[in-house]
């Protein structure tokens, strides 16, 4: 009988065994899947904090009137409007230098 008790003990305590290094395994795993779940928090946090900041900006008045001017064209009373015209580009001929004739007979067949 004192047999049995100890293959009992025996396998009780390997099953016990197989059980914790399963649970800390998991652990393990939970913990990183944790920690990654933070970063993701922390970034969407600091996304929503950038997009609040955006928005409020967009919505200003003074950002608003801002963009519907430049887009309409319009102008407030007693400002001008100064138009200034592209350069256009002068085009300098290069001079060319005629070569002799003989020149030009010998580069033509040498």
């Amino acid at each position: 009988m004192k047999g049995y008790w100890k293959v009992f003990f025996i396998l009780f305590s390997l099953f016990l065994l197989i059980s914790l290094v399963k649970g800390l395994l998991l652990y393990k795993e939970e913990l990183s899947n944790l920690r990654e779940t933070r970063k993701i928090v922390e970034k969407t946090l600091k996304q929503n904090i950038s997009l609040r900041s955006k928005m409020k900006y967009l919505q200003d008045k003074k950002h608003l009137e801002k963009v519907i001017r430049e887009k309409l064209n319009l102008l407030k009373k007693g400002e001008h409007v100064l138009i200034i015209p592209t350069p256009s580009p002068t085009i300098t001929p290069t001079p060319t230098t005629s070569m002799p004739v003989f020149k030009k007979v010998l580069n033509f067949f040498f």
